[in-house]
């Protein structure tokens, strides 16, 4: 499929593109991860499971859980918790279920992030890595976030940061676009499977809108913590009581 403007501006269309480029990478999403991110993916998630506030979750929710990274790492370190590790990729959540093992309390659902399967208010802990990006609807997924969090819970999503500077965000862009349409032309020959991590942070809010947007969807407690020169950012937000 080929990757369009509108596959940015509309939810439904982002959707269904979402769907085909998931379900076509969900085979090497884990190695590949690791290469585009020079190894640090999985530190940054730990670090994101590390720095996280809530004590005792009964409840997590993981949305765009992949092939289940922060989905295990929730549940080894919270083992009494319940999680639901929710993908819009059928084989993404194939490959979670082929890594989760019998202690692994991970329950996994075949669901769109911007219509979550469970109840108001039911959720200690909501989790996304590079969710925020790939939400057909942002704001509308941010209203969702807020809605199934209990009050007082937490959220925490790790992603790609664009720079409010526009010149920084240039030089982003082509680095992106040059590292991620490398490795789309050997592994699919197609650059934009991985050259779209560029293209979706043209029409992605700065850091300073994101929070503003996070501010407005009723978050309080906006924090982050920036890596990889500040192109990766891992957010912390919470609902108030």
């Amino acid at each position: 499929m080929k990757l369009k403007v509108e596959h940015f501006y509309s939810p439904d269309k982002k959707r269904i593109y979402n769907q085909w480029l998931f379900s076509l990478i969900a085979a090497e999403y884990g190695s590949i991860s690791q290469i585009l991110s020079f190894g640090m993916d999985r530190y940054w998630k730990q670090d994101l499971i590390k720095n996280l506030s809530v004590l005792e979750p009964v409840v997590i929710l993981d949305c765009a859980c992949g092939t289940g990274d922060l989905s295990i790492m929730l549940s080894t370190k919270f083992s009494t918790s319940k999680i639901l590790a929710i993908d819009l990729s059928h084989k993404m959540l194939k490959r979670l279920v082929h890594r989760l093992k019998p202690f692994h309390a991970v329950s996994v659902v075949l669901a769109d992030v911007c219509n979550m399967p469970v109840p108001h208010s039911c959720c200690d802990l909501v989790t996304g890595g590079y969710v925020l990006r790939n939400a057909p609807d942002l704001k509308g997924f941010l209203f969702s976030v807020y809605n199934v969090l209990k009050p007082g819970g937490q959220a925490a999503f790790l992603d790609f940061s664009k720079y409010s500077n526009s010149l920084l965000h240039q030089i982003q862009y082509v680095l992106l676009w040059i590292w991620g349409g490398f490795w789309g032309l050997l592994l699919h020959r197609n650059p934009q499977v991985y050259g779209y991590i560029a293209e979706s942070l043209k029409v992605f809010p700065d850091e300073k809108m994101l929070e503003t947007l996070m501010i407005d969807a009723g978050f309080e407690s906006v924090a982050t913590r920036k890596y990889l020169f500040g192109m990766i950012v891992i957010v912390f937000c919470r609902k108030p009581i």
